[in-house]
Formats: C-alpha cells, sequence, structure tokens
C-alpha cells in the first residue's frame, strides 16, 4: 500500500482527527491528508470501466441511501469546522493559554521552595490547647498554609539523641521534664553539625511541620530537618 491509497483507505480518520486537533495547529496537517484522500478517491472513480458503472447503476436504490448518509456526515463535518472556527480558540490563543499555565506552575513551585519564617512560640500558641482555634480551623490551617511547605524557625537543643531510626537524630526542646514543646528530625548528614551543639544552644534549621498535635507525649514536629546557624548559649 502507497502513500496515496493510505490517504484514500483512512482519509475519514485524517478529516476526524483534524477537527479534533484544529484548535492546536495539528489539525491543519491532518485536514491536508485527508484532503489528498478524498481528491484521489475521486480520481479514481472517474476512471471507473463502462461496467463499473452499469453494475453499480443495476444497485442505483443503494447508491442513493449511501449517497444521502455521505451527504448527511459531510453535512455535519462542515458545521463541525464552522463552529471549532468561530468558537474555538486560536493557535495564538492555545499558545498563551499554555504560557499563563507554565508561569503560574512555576510561581507555585517557588512559593513551594520559599521557605515560611516562624516562631516555634507561634506554633504553640497556634496549635496548643491553649489556643483559641478549634480542630477543625488548625487542621484547615495546617492543610492550607504548613503542609508540604519548608519553614524556617529556631530550636532550643534541651536534648539531642539518636531516633528511633538509627538514620536520624532529634532535637527536643522542652517545656517540662517529660513533655516537650517542639522536636526536630536530622539525617545522618547533619550529624557534624549537630556534634558542635551543646545543649541549651539554639539551632535555627528549615524543615518541614509534620505533626502539631500536642499531648503527653507528643509536641510539634520536624521532618527532613537542615542546620542553617547554631548560637550558643549564653550564660
Amino acid at each position: 500500500m502507497d502513500f496515496i491509497d493510505f490517504c484514500i483507505k483512512i482519509r475519514w480518520w485524517f478529516l476526524i482527527i483534524g477537527i479534533l486537533t484544529l484548535s492546536i495547529g495539528i489539525g491543519i496537517f491532518f485536514l491536508f491528508l485527508s484532503v489528498i484522500g478524498f481528491v484521489k478517491n475521486s480520481s479514481l472513480r472517474k476512471r471507473k470501466t463502462n461496467i463499473t458503472k452499469k453494475a453499480n447503476s443495476l444497485r442505483s436504490p443503494e447508491n442513493k441511501s449511501k449517497k444521502k448518509v455521505g451527504l448527511v456526515v459531510l453535512t455535519f463535518v462542515v458545521i463541525a469546522i464552522i463552529i471549532i472556527i468561530i468558537f474555538g480558540d486560536s493557535w495564538d490563543e492555545v499558545a498563551e493559554k499554555q504560557r499563563i499555565l507554565t508561569e503560574q506552575a512555576m510561581k507555585e513551585d517557588t512559593l513551594k521552595n520559599t521557605p515560611i519564617s516562624v516562631s516555634i512560640d507561634e506554633l504553640y500558641s497556634t496549635f496548643s490547647d491553649y489556643s483559641e482555634l478549634s480542630e477543625i480551623q488548625k487542621g484547615e490551617l495546617y492543610k492550607n498554609k504548613y503542609n508540604g511547605r519548608i519553614i524556617k524557625t529556631s530550636i532550643r537543643a534541651d536534648k539531642i539523641n539518636e531516633a528511633s531510626l538509627s538514620s536520624q537524630y532529634v532535637v527536643l526542646q522542652m517545656s517540662g521534664l517529660a513533655s516537650c514543646t517542639a522536636k526536630a528530625f536530622f539525617s545522618s548528614s547533619e550529624k557534624n553539625k549537630l556534634l558542635n551543639t551543646n545543649l541549651g544552644d539554639t539551632i535555627i534549621f528549615t524543615g518541614k511541620l509534620i505533626n502539631y498535635d500536642f499531648g503527653f507525649a507528643s509536641c510539634i514536629e520536624f521532618g527532613d530537618s537542615k542546620v542553617i546557624e547554631i548560637k550558643r548559649d549564653q550564660p
């Protein structure tokens, strides 16, 4: 099967695909292939022998029915093309919409990677039992403002231990003998920085807020934490 025969055989598919993709430019190519198929098919019909014409004439009622169906389909296609041309977006409009969507996505990525500066005290007053917010309000605030975002804050190193996962270390800021205000989990790559941290020092770090519930053994928790600076405790 050569190229012309291929265009003739699937000319209707080229027409349909061309109409559906006309708004993004590539539809013009498929419509061009469709035109080739229809034109060449028409030329082949004109070359039919008299015997074929006579045989077709014997089936004239069937041919008339096929012509009516073809006319209905062609009318529908023409109407669809006109509607797309009138109401569909042009190539420039599609490109502009794509540009706007790309810029919005880049802004969202930039915003997501920009740390939120907030203190432990602010988070405590927002999410602790002394907060004026209800539990559903806390959950909504966390979801819209903090979930998945990088937070820049500081924690007083009252305790520095290995976490239950041997590849992590945890720094705790205590509020009593057995309860904590905040804890931050650091990966093993931060070990050397933590070795240079004395108890009572303040660690400025970035991390993601992974828990905001307060209880007897729970407090604000940060994951994926990275040390930015260590401030020595002043005697």
